[in-house]
């Protein structure tokens, strides 16, 4: 294979780069182009300075690219541009650049490349794929959650935690884990930690012994990956408290009604309270005037005036219960 300069090499990146992304309806972020030029040039150099060296994939990798139209794409568009090499390193070199692809979350979640993907792996049912379903099942039991709760953005996420110690061996962690250990207590509530250990400890339990054994071996990985996934999905599934404001006062004394209302309010809930609109639905309404039977199929509290100090503080019990219903943690009598 004859040698290229750097700057031809970087103008073959970007040509392929570019390849792929007109095929595909698709943009790279920075980053990601960036893992695509490093490999590239990693595959490059391997067959220029190597002269024998075991191009045996592992049946992981094999797996993933049988039957499917875009790794076929990817290849074809990498033999149009590297295809001095013999077709038992096209082979190598293609299949092993597909894997790090789809193994180190080069793809976002909302890509219509991405769906799919997800329908060609699912319908070869790869042993990834059967590894996912029971992953997934895993994590909706744990988490309490029926199935069509976890949306496709969380599958996504579950299939790049699992995918990349399935294909690869070996992890560069750029923190200490005395620095990891003070993150992870400065970025996740205490509850959230709990539930993603005793995740871990029913995946390291679990009846797949291959996904035990990849969940043994990576555990502090898949310890991180999954604070960041609950953590996601539980921010999701928190109940934005509306309430709506109806006092009989000009806009600027509703404004300032509710600017005070928030300063009183805040860090108890995730709240939204604006000028009451008919018609809309709101958690809570606040008025200090007589509503029509319409209006009162809402839940509402009335003050007096401009509100009191006694209002605001029953204002705050009510909304600190409502979030306790939402969460399950209290429930109402019938």
């Amino acid at each position: 294979m004859i040698p290229i300069t750097a700057t031809k090499q970087n103008v073959l990146h970007d040509q392929y780069i570019r390849g792929l992304e007109e095929h595909f309806a698709y943009q790279f972020n920075a980053v990601a182009a960036q893992r695509i030029k490093l490999w590239i040039t990693i595959s490059r150099q391997r067959q220029l300075t190597i002269t024998q060296f075991d191009r045996r994939l592992p049946a992981a990798v094999i797996d993933l690219s049988r039957n499917n139209v875009l790794f076929d794409q990817m290849s074809a568009n990498y033999r149009q541009l590297f295809g001095q090499m013999d077709a038992t390193a096209v082979n190598f070199e293609t299949k092993a650049l597909f894997a790090m692809l789809v193994g180190m979350s080069v793809f976002n979640s909302q890509a219509a490349l991405v769906w799919e993907f997800a329908d060609i792996y699912l319908h070869n049912d790869t042993e990834l794929s059967q590894l996912l379903t029971v992953f997934n099942r895993l994590l909706c039991q744990s988490l309490a959650i029926q199935p069509e709760q976890w949306g496709f953005s969380f599958s996504k996420a579950l299939f790049d935690t699992l995918a990349r110690p399935y294909l690869f061996t070996g992890e560069l962690s750029k923190f200490t884990p005395k620095r990891a250990d003070y993150y992870r207590q400065f970025y996740f509530p205490v509850e959230i930690q709990r539930n993603v250990g005793q995740i871990i400890e029913r995946l390291k339990q679990s009846t797949c012994v291959k996904l035990r054994q990849i969940v043994l071996k990576n555990e502090a990985y898949f310890r991180r990956c999954l604070l960041l996934v609950v953590d996601e999905f539980e921010g999701q599934q928190t109940h934005e408290l509306k309430l709506g404001l109806e006092p009989d006062f000009t806009d600027s004394t509703v404004h300032l009604l509710i600017n005070k209302l928030h300063q009183y309010l805040a860090g108890q809930a995730l709240i939204e309270i604006t000028p009451y609109q008919p018609g809309h639905d709101y958690d809570l309404v606040l008025t200090n005037r007589q509503l029509t039977e319409t209006e009162k199929s809402q839940p509402i509290y009335r003050f007096a005036d401009l509100a009191s100090l006694r209002d605001f503080k029953n204002i705050r019990k009510i909304v600190i219960k409502m979030s306790l219903i939402e969460k399950g943690l209290v429930v109402l009598n019938n």
